[in-house]
């Protein structure tokens, strides 16, 4: 099985490693999505807007981070 993603936070902001052209959707623990567009390089940097609990999906695969 291929990783699909690699994410991580730094300052405040989420980091998404993938390939270009892969879905990246970003939602609040309460189902909010707050981020939905599809990666234009390999590294995208999204701000969290002060939410310290995340749950980040790429191409459908989710994982939850803690912003720090």
């Amino acid at each position: 099985v291929a990783l699909i993603a690699t994410v991580y936070t730094n300052n405040g902001s989420i980091i998404v490693n993938t390939e270009v052209g892969n879905n990246i959707e970003v939602y609040t623990v309460n189902g909010q999505n707050i981020y939905n567009a599809m990666a234009t390089s390999n590294i995208t940097t999204i701000d969290a807007n002060g939410n310290n609990v995340l749950v980040v999906r790429v191409n459908g695969k989710a994982v939850k981070v803690a912003v720090r």
